[in-house]
């Protein structure tokens, strides 16, 4: 009737930056993680959580630093000397420190789940950037604050092959703040030092935000799905609430912590046959991360080593359509996907996933689009099922010309991310090889 769990992770990670802004660099960076919670089953289908965590994470980085933008703003201000923009990072430090304590209460009667909890979260950050183009040094040190506090419920009607209708309701109370400090010294004799100002920036939201989805089950094999979301991501790291409306979850790997995720999709899912599955799906989304996180020095506190620290690595799960986390302030997302599995033989399986987009970013960044986001991306695979346990995959990725940044200033060309991969494990299960 009763379970608990205790996770701990201490990652140190050391390493040399060789990219074309910092070329000949210095990076150090620890992320601690800690949890731990509780599930009591008063029965099966009546269930109680707690969970508690804490994670901390520290970067530093030092050394060569090249920006063409940096220098031309100097070379403003210095006329009469010209501004290289090889400079040096003389560092640039950031800290967060994230805390939070989640309670989830969910039962069963008949067709009906009812499920309700109440989360706080809360999360603190700093950081620094100094950086030298001689005659120039530029300062910049920001903080920000989040505190976060959900009550939240969720009804789900209908299981099985039934039609099936969810309602989630959060009560969402987010207080951010933010303050970024700008300095220039300059290198004469004698040096001479301007304060450039403060930036300060808050935010309060006390809202109901609700999610809806509906599930029409067209017959034995297909059925359609709209679903309306309306979320805004805490400041914690995780969560027992539900992240899931109907099986389409909440988008939030684009939204930061303080931000608010609004999505309408429309999703039909058949079997065509006993060999092929097909999924087609119209998506709208939008975000606004806020004006606390637009241009800070400062990221989100994220769990990234999670999936090292698997005792058995999955070798062929579904890979993302983002090569890396985009960071912007606000935009909207439209796209068209199309997913299909298909069994050609009892042991050889082919994947396909295209999805088709059109991204635009709004406010300060108006109409450039969002980072890391291909108008065009296309995923095709096979995997093959063997004798003694092997199995062998390959796969073929294609993205458009897409950006990394948010001001649109670094492109990167569209191409194909080509990919092997074989897996064999022991008749035990006991060994594995990938």
């Amino acid at each position: 009737d009763l379970g608990w769990f205790a996770f701990a992770t201490d990652t140190q990670l050391r390493a040399n930056l060789a990219t074309p802004s910092l070329p000949n660099d210095r990076l150090r960076q620890r992320e601690q993680r800690a949890d731990f919670g509780v599930n009591y089953q008063i029965e099966p289908t009546n269930q109680v959580w707690i969970k508690g965590g804490h994670g901390r994470q520290t970067n530093a980085v030092a050394g060569a630093f090249v920006s063409a933008s940096t220098a031309s703003s100097l070379q403003r201000l210095f006329s009469t000397t010209i501004i290289s923009p090889n400079g040096q990072l003389d560092g640039f430090d950031s800290g967060i420190r994230q805390n939070d304590l989640q309670f989830r209460h969910s039962l069963r009667r008949g067709a009906w789940t009812i499920g309700w909890g109440v989360e706080h979260s809360e999360q603190k950050g700093n950081g620094s950037l100094t950086a030298t183009f001689n005659p120039a040094r530029t300062r910049i040190t920001g903080t920000q604050t989040l505190k976060a506090d959900d009550v939240w419920v969720s009804l789900l009607h209908g299981s099985g092959g039934q039609s099936q209708g969810q309602i989630d309701l959060f009560a969402q109370r987010s207080r951010a703040s933010g303050a970024e400090t700008s300095g220039l010294d300059i290198l004469t004799t004698p040096p001479r030092t301007f304060n450039l100002g403060t930036q300060t920036a808050s935010e309060n939201h006390n809202e109901l935000n609700p999610r809806l989805g509906y599930k029409w089950q067209m017959g034995a094999d297909q059925s359609l799905r709209w679903v309306s979301q309306r979320w805004r991501r805490p400041a914690s790291a995780a969560t027992l609430a539900p992240v899931d409306t109907l099986g389409v979850g909440v988008n939030d790997r684009i939204t930061s912590a303080g931000g608010l995720y609004t999505r309408h999709r429309l999703q039909w899912d058949a079997e065509t046959n006993a060999r092929t599955f097909w999924r087609v799906a119209i998506d709208h989304e939008r975000v606004n991360n806020g004006a606390v996180a637009q241009g800070a020095t400062i990221t989100d506190f994220e769990v990234t080593q999670l999936e090292g620290l698997l005792n058995r690595p999955e070798v062929f799960n579904a890979q993302s359509d983002l090569e890396e986390t985009p960071i912007f302030n606000r935009g909207r997302i439209k796209s068209l996907s199309l997913a299909v599995n298909h069994l050609l033989q009892p042991k050889l399986a082919l994947t396909g996933n295209v999805i088709a987009r059109d991204t635009r970013q709004e406010g300060t960044m108006a109409g450039r689009a969002i980072p890391y986001m291909p108008d065009t991306y296309l995923r095709v695979g096979a995997r093959w099922s063997l004798a003694e346990r092997w199995v062998l995959g390959a796969s073929a990725t294609y993205r458009s010309a897409r950006f990394g940044d948010e001001a649109n200033t670094q492109k990167l060309n569209a191409g194909w991310t080509l990919g092997l991969s074989a897996y064999h494990e022991s008749a035990d299960k006991r060994h594995a090889f990938q």
